[in-house]
């Protein structure tokens, strides 16, 4: 009978790589409560609270929690020979306080007259315009709405156009055609009474508005009157193309500018950081620039370290075309990590330095709260006494035995004990658990949000730079790189505090980002995005009725049903793509009403998910209810060996006279195994959900 064997080995526990100097990051968002600053210019009237964040050629955007560069008019002539008229009634003309500048003019001022001029030239993909405007008031006998237009894109399929009534009879409008202009639909209205009267009263006196592209925002200013209107879409872009300029009732007088984004502008924030002394080492201090950049924009920061503590400040830059958007400043100072101890403190193997007398593991789904006990006879020395990484294999007597890895871990104090009748001899009392028991002790320190990284960057920083985890530990899934948020700038969905444990803010981060991660049985840390985990079709392993050759002996099948543990609806407490509170819900209909379904309650049993940082309510409900629907039926049994037969591995079940049909699958969720060497056992238990 093939006899079952262990090997133990036994790191130094800085064997990969550890921390001695912290890192730290932080936030110094848009928005603070502590001051409150005037603008100049054009936004005096506009008070917000900032630490100085306004400096001369940047605008701040407090909705947003952003800054972008300040932008300048155009003061080139118009030329009517660049647009094609609808009609004769077109001229040039200067109005007076403008410095001779040329605009166009309509002239037929008849009462539902339609005028309209269509640029000859095109505008750049999501460029930024200016509209200066001079109309009369509209004809006593006018009938249609008095309005002007400007229609982006005017002769391609994709279009958008911004829509000014003026006669009061409603909001300011973003309208968009997908069809070259044949159906319109309202993306949105600038629902505020000022902005109404702002658009009804601009006559007989000059007016403008302002149309600003930043990433995933279009923002519209409405004159002097310090409105703002944004207006934000997922990747919104706005196409390369044609300029239709349109108006009705009255005469009007306009000039169209590109504006240009050519003077950097300057944001220093005084708002300071003084790090506690064991955190403020010599690292080098770095600042992440949390934005999106067009092409031809740049912004440069730097940390700055004067009398009072380090404070960010940031340059923005532009080719003239492109405005770059800074929503937060992230400071982060980097972790110094020593070298790895690469020396093995103790390998035992059967025969070697000791003995095993007995050993018992548990393996969980994820390797979260997996752990072994091992005694080991031994007449030899020990030169380790807890906390050092253990590995344990295990594998059948061979001439070369191939063992599979079991639990990595830490372990416990060791307890020795001698033995009176064997004088030399040691007893050793060996404990050890997953890695989770490490990173639960293991502060994050100071962290920002990380609103703007990709998951792969946060959850990499994390384990990295405040855990000591190498790089070459961490396994993130393929989707890892995608953003944590899908969700205006204003919206942040994390926020985090020096007090949180490494484990509670990887927690986040994975739920924020639609997965799970934990630690399998080499210490590999690893992300799935929930839901991917699919059955391919060939079990790992298939349980029958012929596994009675040694190694395949079965010593009993049970099916669990545990009714009372059963839930029949998962609500998920999160918020959507725009950073609202939402509500999402699962139902398991046949359980509630199907008198004949396996799993039928009669009722409704409810599990309440509050996770206010989660990004993917939807996803999260889901996946929970199909981890209840396999929680419907468990499957245990108790078999010889099967050392390579783990968590997460699926199993067809063939056995006669119990109550499953043949071939269902089941997913292993737990593994408890016990070895006794000196009388040739290893049995193993395992605990599977039915599919």
């Amino acid at each position: 009978m093939s006899t079952p064997i262990a090997k133990l080995v036994i790191a130094d526990p800085r064997s990969d790589g550890y921390v001695i100097k912290s890192a730290w990051g932080l936030d110094w968002p848009m928005t603070t409560a502590d001051r409150t600053r005037q603008l100049a210019g054009p936004y005096a009237n506009a008070a917000f609270e900032s630490p100085v964040w306004y400096r001369d050629g940047v605008i701040p955007l407090p909705e947003l929690g952003a800054v972008m560069l300040d932008y300048s008019w155009g003061n080139s002539d118009m030329v009517l020979g660049s647009w094609i008229q609808n009609s004769s009634y077109w001229r040039e003309v200067q109005p007076p306080g403008w410095g001779g500048m040329t605009w166009l003019k309509g002239y037929d001022g008849g009462a539902d007259e339609y005028q309209a001029l269509l640029s000859s030239f095109t505008i750049p993909k999501n460029a930024s315009w200016g509209l200066r405007f001079l109309r009369s008031q509209p004809p006593a006998d006018q009938i249609e709405v008095p309005y002007i237009a400007l229609n982006m894109n005017a002769l391609g399929t994709e279009r958008f156009c911004i829509y000014l009534p003026q006669d009061g009879s409603g909001y300011p409008r973003l309208l968009y055609s997908s069809d070259s202009g044949a159906n319109w639909s309202i993306l949105d209205e600038f629902a505020q009474d000022e902005a109404v009267r702002w658009a009804a009263g601009a006559f007989e006196q000059p007016a403008w508005l302002s149309c600003l592209w930043v990433p995933d925002h279009l923002i519209i200013h409405l004159g002097d009157t310090g409105l703002r209107w944004i207006y934000y879409e997922p990747g919104l872009q706005i196409p390369q193309g044609h300029v239709l300029f349109e108006s009705e009732g009255g005469q009007i007088a306009f000039h169209f500018d590109q504006l240009a984004f050519i003077s950097p502008g300057a944001i220093e924030l005084y708002n300071y950081i003084s790090a506690p002394d064991f955190l403020n080492d010599e690292a080098a201090d770095t600042v992440e620039i949390l934005c999106q950049e067009p092409d031809g924009t740049e912004i440069a920061a730097e940390m700055v370290d004067d009398e009072n503590g380090l404070y960010p400040s940031a340059t923005l830059y532009s080719d003239g075309d492109r405005t770059p958007l800074l929503y937060e400043i992230q400071a982060t100072r980097p972790a110094k990590h020593a070298t790895p101890v690469t020396a093995v403190r103790f390998d035992n193997t059967d025969g070697d330095t000791g003995v095993f007398e007995s050993c018992e593991f548990y393996c969980a789904k994820d390797q979260h709260g997996s752990w072994f006990k091992a005694t080991l006879r031994t007449a030899g020395e020990y030169a380790f006494g807890g906390n050092e990484k253990a590995q344990l294999s295990v594998a059948f007597n061979a001439e070369t035995p191939t063992y599979v890895e079991q639990v990595t871990g830490y372990l416990e104090t060791p307890k020795l004990v001698r033995d009176a009748k064997q004088p030399g001899v040691i007893m050793l009392h060996l404990a050890a658990h997953d890695r989770f028991v490490r990173l639960k002790n293991k502060s994050a320190y100071l962290l920002p949000s990380f609103a703007g990284w990709s998951f792969q960057d946060a959850f990499t920083w994390l384990f990295h730079e405040c855990a000591g985890i190498p790089e070459a530990h961490l396994t993130l899934d393929a989707g890892a790189s995608e953003y944590i948020y899908d969700c205006p700038l204003q919206h942040l969905i994390l926020q985090f505090d020096q007090t949180l444990k490494v484990d509670a803010v990887a927690d986040a981060l994975a739920k924020a980002a639609g997965r799970r991660w934990g630690v399998d049985r080499l210490g590999q840390i690893f992300t799935v995005a929930l839901g991917t985990e699919v059955y391919d079709g060939t079990p790992e392993f298939i349980l029958d009725d012929d596994t009675v050759t040694e190694d395949d002996f079965l010593y009993f099948v049970e099916i669990k049903r545990d009714i009372f543990a059963l839930r029949n609806r998962v609500l998920c407490l999160g918020k959507d793509a725009n950073g609202n509170d939402q509500i999402v819900s699962w139902r398991w209909t046949e359980s509630m009403s199907d008198p004949n379904a396996d799993a039928f309650i009669g009722d409704e049993w409810c599990e309440v998910i509050f996770a206010p940082d989660g990004g993917k309510p939807g996803l999260t409900a889901q996946f929970r209810g199909t981890e209840l629907m396999q929680y419907q039926r468990l499957l245990k049994w108790q078999t010889n060996g099967k050392p390579a037969l783990f968590p997460g591995h699926f199993v067809a079940v063939n056995v006669s006279d119990i109550d499953v049909a043949p071939g269902t699958v089941f997913k292993i969720l737990e593994k408890h195994g016990t070895l006794n060497p000196e009388k040739g056992e290893f049995i193993t238990e395992f605990m599977g959900a039915a599919l």
